[in-house]
């Protein structure tokens, strides 16, 4: 009977798994996205929020981050834990004071891509094509 009761244990004790979450700080994400978040594009608001810099989350980004799972979690700027999944968004203000996350749809249907204007000079410094 002990026997059976012990086999029992071993069996629920096995089917029973425990999977531990890693949460990345949000230090940890600045630190290793800010090179990546500083080269990005401008992006601009439709809707009169904000305006950010922005980086979809690939690969090269979960590598630079140490982690291959999705989604993965990390803490942002407001100390609130988001999942995160391959093509959301990493974002932060121009000023890249702070990190949040924004899904693909909420990035993609919400901000375009700041155009940069080039402009022409002559030689005497006077604009020729804008």
């Amino acid at each position: 009977m002990l026997k059976k009761i012990m086999v029992l244990m071993v069996l629920v004790i096995s089917s029973v798994s425990i999977k531990a979450v890693e949460i990345i700080p949000e230090y940890y994400v600045m630190e290793r996205l800010l090179l990546e978040l500083n080269s990005s594009p401008d992006y601009i608001s439709k809707d009169n929020r904000p305006n950010l810099k922005a980086i979809k989350v690939d690969e090269k980004v979960q590598k630079l981050l140490s982690t291959t799972e999705n989604p993965f979690y990390i803490y942002d700027s407001n100390g609130e834990k988001l999942a995160v999944y391959k093509n959301d968004y990493i974002v932060s203000p121009l000023t890249l004071a702070s990190v949040y996350v924004l899904e693909k749809n909420d990035f993609e249907n919400n901000y375009t891509m700041k155009k940069k204007i080039e402009v022409e000079t002559s030689e005497k410094g006077n604009i020729v094509n804008q």
